[in-house]
């Protein structure tokens, strides 16, 4: 056994046949993270002593459900995407299947373009041209823009050397129309960026290999449908109603996952959880088994040692940690740029109610020159959502290209919101709730050098043994996205620790 000492006195004890690991941040990657290392100490049998650090009482990060007057409101995000199957695989493991709710996607979007609102093809809203008829009969883009974008299927396909850009990729396919109509309101509702910057490697993977594969989206696209399918035996007990939507929540609010998540890791290992604690340093110590070794001091927490690091907290916050001892880490992380927004969430009354649109949203080209990024209809999007009859509108400000509206106080963001609601839905109404939320510095764009930069950041914790870095500044913004960069991370932690302790 080996004492690690500091000035302050001991800080941990590990031995040759037992290895600690720190895990971070306890948003959902933190949180998948420490789920699946347990999972996977339990099938391999690895002697491993879990903690991981929350600064917040409550695990989960931004994604937190808060109910008011009837209402639900989400914090962060408010649903996922099927897509990927990961969220719906790790819901089913954690029992909630009872508990998902498909999204009202045949409500449809709506895009403000010369000052009217147009139903956006049900196709396009992947940049795929679903259905010919409906590109044709939609009124979104000139005759022009239709033809062009129908011809997507026989546009050759590029030779992948290095990344491109968003607005390059579907200009090239599909034609300008697509881009300023569809992609661009699109990506800032999701991503809050400019396509000129984004890159399709990392944002919209799936489309890249549907053009190397087939040749073409379009093509890509109805030939996966047809040979994908849906797979009930994957997600059981899970109705098909949920499995066939591409957007799904669950019936309490998204805090329902991070909850269950939280619970499942405290029923499996009663230690491992360390909420209300901040991690104020984290420094190297000695190494007692051969390898680099953490000293981690939290608020309310005895000084800890661990062999393995995972940091699964915001791109800046890991880069402070690590500044002193891994100054090209924090730098590379720091490089990857954020951009911020604000939410506005406005409920209504049931007289009110009456007068808001079937849909489940506005979305808002940048060049229209508006100040909002989208206007969601929260309740027709998705039911539990509002009292019955009433109503829930959340407006989306701000922006890689809109970071202005971050300065607005609540009262003139309340005010912006209510302004946009009227002029994108024709709703005028008085709201009997307001909820205003800030997210600086929250949204990492994906721009087409990021794959420069994750290999950078990779590089150098290449040089700091037993350090890791797990989230979305990386590695997908999408929630099955940080779950499988969660599940990833375990796995390289439990192969990590095989190799030291043979």
């Amino acid at each position: 056994m080996v004492e690690l000492r500091q000035a302050g006195g001991i800080v941990g004890v590990s031995t040759p046949d037992l290895l600690r690991v720190a895990i971070i941040g306890g948003g959902l990657a933190g949180l998948t993270t420490a789920y699946e290392l347990i999972r996977l100490t339990r099938i391999d049998a690895l002697p491993l002593e879990i903690r991981l650090y929350e600064a917040d009482e409550v695990a989960g990060g931004t994604i937190r459900t808060k109910r008011r007057d009837g209402f639900l409101l989400e914090r962060g995000a408010d649903s996922f995407s099927t897509e990927n199957p990961a969220g719906l695989l790790l819901a089913v493991e954690l029992g909630l299947q009872a508990q998902l709710i498909p999204a009202h996607v045949e409500r449809g979007v709506l895009i403000w373009w010369d000052d009217r609102c147009h139903p956006l093809p049900p196709g396009l809203s992947r940049l795929a041209d679903g259905r010919l008829g409906d590109l044709l009969r939609s009124s979104l883009m000139t005759r022009v823009g239709k033809v062009r974008a129908s011809l997507e299927r026989l546009e050759p396909r590029r030779q992948p050397r290095s990344d491109e850009s968003i607005s390059a990729f579907v200009t090239r396919r599909f034609g300008r129309q697509v881009l300023e109509r569809v992609a661009d309101p699109l990506l800032a509702g999701f991503y809050r960026g400019d396509p000129e910057r984004l890159g399709i490697r990392y944002t919209f993977p799936e489309l890249l290999e549907l053009e190397q594969t087939y040749g073409s989206v379009a093509k890509g696209h109805r030939r996966g449908l047809r040979a994908n399918g849906v797979d009930q035996g994957e997600f059981p007990g899970v109705p098909m109603k949920v499995t066939r939507s591409p957007i799904v929540s669950f019936r309490g609010g998204m805090q329902t996952f991070s909850d269950a998540v939280t619970e499942a890791i405290r029923r499996n290992d009663t230690g491992a959880l360390h909420l209300g604690c901040r991690v104020r340093s984290l420094r190297p110590a000695g190494d007692p088994v051969g390898a680099a070794a953490y000293t981690v001091k939290a608020d309310h927490s005895e000084d800890w040692t661990a062999d393995i690091c995972v940091l699964a907290v915001p791109q800046r916050t890991a880069a402070a940690l690590v500044k002193d001892f891994a100054p090209e880490v924090a730098k590379g992380l720091l490089s990857i740029p954020h951009a911020s927004s604000l939410s506005v969430h406005l409920g209504y009354d049931q007289r009110a109610a009456r007068n808001i649109p079937d849909t489940m949203g506005c979305l808002v080209p940048h060049s229209q020159g508006r100040p909002s990024l989208a206007c969601w209809v929260s309740h027709r999007k998705l039911d539990f959502r509002a009292p019955p009859r009433a109503a829930l509108l959340n407006v989306e400000l701000g922006g890689e290209r809109k970071s202005h509206f971050l300065d607005l106080r609540d009262r003139s963001a309340v005010r912006v919101a209510r302004k946009e609601a009227e002029i994108l839905l024709g709703f005028k109404a008085d709201p009997i709730l307001t909820m205003v939320r800030r997210w600086p510095g929250s949204h990492p764009q994906y721009n087409v050098d990021h794959a420069d930069r994750v290999e950078e950041v990779e590089r150098q914790l290449d040089f700091h043994s037993g350090l890791l870095v797990a989230g979305s500044a990386l590695y997908g913004v999408a929630i099955p996205d940080v779950i499988d960069n969660g599940r990833a991370t375990a796995r390289i932690v439990s192969n990590l620790a095989q190799t030291r302790l043979v």
